[in-house]
C-alpha cells in the first residue's frame, strides 16, 4: 500500500502530497492515475500502447497489458515522486515518511531536501542541505559567499551562519513564521 509523504515547493512554499509504494489505483485503474496528477503525457501514451497491443495481440496482449500493469503499478508512484523532486519540490514530512519515501525512489534524504538526522556541519549532507535551503553561493565579482543579502569571506563562515539560521528557525521555542 502506498504511504502519503508530503512534498513542498522550495521556492513558492505550494504544497503537493506524493506517495511511496506500490500503487494500487494505478494497478486497478491503469493509465487514469497518471492523468489526476497530471502526467498527461504519460496517460496518453499508456493508452496508445494498450489500444496497439490489443489491436496487434488480441490473445497474448490481455497477458502482457496485466503483465506490464503490474510492474507499472510497482514504478509509477517513484516516478511521480522523483518527477515532483526535480521539480524543486522537497520533503516536508517527519523523518520516519522521509526516511520511507527516499527509500521507495532510491535516493538519499538529503537529495531530496529533506533535514538530515544530525545538525553537524562536519556532515557533508547537512552542509549540502543548508546550500540549498539557504541558496549559498559565491558572488564572483566580490570573492564572496552569499547567504540572503549578507557576504561571508568563506564557505564555512556563510555555513555556521545558515546553521545559526536553521537551529532558530527550527527552535521549539521560536516564533513562529506565519502570524496567528
Amino acid at each position: 500500500m502506498a504511504t502519503p509523504v508530503k512534498l513542498r515547493h522550495k521556492d513558492t512554499g505550494l504544497e503537493k502530497t506524493g506517495y511511496a509504494g506500490f500503487s494500487w489505483t494505478t494497478l486497478f485503474f491503469g493509465p487514469f492515475p497518471a492523468l489526476f496528477r497530471g502526467e498527461y503525457l504519460i496517460f496518453l501514451v499508456y493508452l496508445g500502447v494498450v489500444v496497439v497491443i490489443s489491436i496487434v495481440l488480441p490473445m497474448l496482449g490481455i497477458f502482457l497489458m496485466a503483465v506490464a500493469g503490474v510492474v507499472w503499478a510497482f514504478q509509477f508512484n517513484a516516478y511521480h515522486m522523483q518527477k515532483l523532486i526535480g521539480q524543486g519540490y522537497v520533503l516536508a514530512d517527519t523523518d520516519a515518511a522521509n526516511q520511507r519515501a527516499a527509500m521507495a525512489v532510491n535516493m538519499s534524504p538529503a537529495a531530496m531536501g529533506a533535514r538530515p538526522g544530525s545538525r553537524d556541519l562536519t556532515s557533508d549532507a547537512y552542509r549540502i542541505f543548508l546550500v540549498k535551503k539557504y541558496k549559498i553561493e559565491k558572488n564572483d565579482a566580490l570573492g564572496k559567499m552569499v547567504v540572503g543579502e549578507r557576504l561571508f569571506d568563506t564557505i564555512d563562515e556563510a555555513l555556521a551562519y545558515a546553521d545559526g539560521l536553521d537551529a532558530t528557525a527550527t527552535s521549539p521555542l521560536s516564533p513562529p513564521l506565519v502570524p496567528r
